[in-house]
């Protein structure tokens, strides 16, 4: 599934993304992606004191989770 939500937003798993990359594909602004990644909600990577880095699957499962499902998921069955 990462890879064909990579293949469909143009991204590539295993490149690595600055910050503002990552929002750009994600489509948020990077002052949101980066309090997501403050509350826990992404994954990435420390690079250094002062540089980090989000793999494409990263990417990818944060938009795998951010999946709103409806309450009755019977109506997709």
């Amino acid at each position: 599934m990462r890879s064909e939500i990579a293949k469909a937003n143009g991204f590539e798993p295993y490149k690595r993304y600055n910050e503002t990359e990552a929002a750009a594909l994600i489509g948020i602004h990077p002052k949101t992606l980066k309090q997501h990644r403050l509350a826990g909600k992404i994954v990435h990577l420390r690079l250094g004191p002062r540089s980090l880095a989000y793999f494409g699957f990263h990417i990818a499962d944060f938009l795998i989770g951010s999946i709103a499902w409806p309450k009755d998921r019977k109506s997709y069955t």
